[in-house]
């Protein structure tokens, strides 16, 4: 039997690392709390696909608010420049927020499990690549959505044609 070498202890990178309190607000919140308070309005925000009312939401004082707009934006598959600014927000709770909306994103809409963070307490720097690394994977994403859908467009048109010239249609 040998001796084990020390295990290290490694944060986690999602919310268990963050303070009970809110640094920003001073608003004491858990984990469960903010998931029970701000998942409904997320998903009322999302079913309303209204997109001045979610970007209130993102742009609100109250950070619960910027929590629900960034699972919002996930589920309703869209991202845009308002979700991207929610990835670098003062608070930490917006930030994973976002992120989980990004990688509901990445995952439903283009099928990949990918997460370029945040983590929960990155610095500035680190928020600054997380954001520019989303912003770059949806923009080619979202090119080669539009290309496939322009593919299968022109299929069925062709189809159609095919089908007209024959008389079946």
């Amino acid at each position: 039997m040998g001796v084990k070498a020390p295990v290290e202890n490694k944060k986690p990178l999602g919310y268990r690392e963050l303070p009970q309190t809110d640094p920003v607000s001073g608003v004491h919140m858990d984990v469960i709390k903010i998931k029970n308070h701000c998942r409904p309005m997320a998903e009322t925000l999302a079913k309303e696909n209204d997109d001045d009312l979610l970007s209130t939401a993102a742009e609100s004082s109250d950070f619960r608010h910027r929590v629900a707009a960034g699972w919002a934006y996930g589920l309703t598959l869209k991202s845009n420049e308002a979700m991207f600014k929610l990835l670098i927000d003062e608070s930490p709770y917006v930030r994973l927020a976002a992120r989980e909306g990004c990688q509901h994103i990445a995952l439903y809409k283009y099928g990949a499990n990918v997460d370029f963070g945040p983590a929960g307490d990155a610095e500035t720097g680190e928020l600054a690549d997380s954001r520019m690394l989303w912003e770059l994977y949806f923009k080619k994403k979202e090119k080669q959505f539009e290309e496939r859908k322009k593919v299968e467009n022109d299929k069925k048109s062709e189809k159609k044609d095919v089908k007209k010239i024959l008389g079946i249609e």
